[in-house]
């Protein structure tokens, strides 16, 4: 029995060591794809440090770094069958969903999505006031660097999101539009059915039945 633990914990260590390993290799990678907008690099990158820390609740399976990369950190377990099974570090794809990073992680036997700027923010900005949003300095919603990350209030998200012109354009500045106030005016006060209206203007007869008052 205690030769068959000594083996076992031989081959932990061994596998840790070449796990470690190829994890190092891997983290060379270019992390450009973790920033900026449309996966093109929009930040100034000619130096910075990047510093890995679990996530929390993962018990350690997770880590996430200080520019928004995730890992499933290498770890050998016993499965359901009670089969030893080992698994590799590995660097973790986000998934880009309303143009924010999410990551999907194994906690507990649940499936949990989270977004990266708030796991990164959860681990390693401290939030004294427990604001409950985490906000991106400049605008950009996949650039997930520490430095670029604050918790706010939602008050002073809508107001940082003012100040700096990060608001969606709406009316005529929008450029969904199809019409001008002017126009809009026109439809209203037109005379003729909606047909007529669609004629004149660059919408359905249906759309210029809902403009008729």
């Amino acid at each position: 029995m205690f030769v068959l633990n000594l083996k076992i914990t031989i081959f932990v260590l061994l596998t840790s060591v070449i796990m470690q390993n190829n994890l190092n290799k891997s983290l060379g990678t270019d992390a450009s794809s973790l920033h900026g907008d449309g996966g093109k690099p929009s930040v100034a990158r000619a130096s910075f440090k990047e510093e890995w820390a679990p996530v929390l609740l993962s018990d350690g399976v997770y880590q996430i770094s200080s520019i928004g990369r995730m890992i499933s950190c290498a770890r050998c377990v016993f499965d359901k069958r009670k089969v030893w099974q080992s698994f590799e570090s590995i660097i973790l794809k986000p998934c880009l969903r309303r143009g924010y990073f999410s990551y999907t992680m194994s906690i507990n036997g649940r499936q949990i999505r989270m977004s990266a700027h708030r796991i990164v923010a959860t681990t390693f900005i401290p939030n004294p006031e427990n604001k409950p949003f985490v906000n991106h300095k400049n605008g950009i919603r996949t650039d997930n660097r520490v430095e670029n990350l604050e918790w706010c209030t939602a008050s002073e998200n809508t107001k940082h999101s003012y100040i700096n012109g990060f608001q969606s354009k709406k009316g005529e500045k929008s450029s969904s539009c199809k019409l001008t106030e002017k126009q809009v005016l026109g439809i209203f006060n037109s005379i003729g059915n909606s047909m007529a209206i669609s004629k004149k203007y660059p919408i359905s007869a249906r759309t210029g039945k809902k403009y008729k008052i």
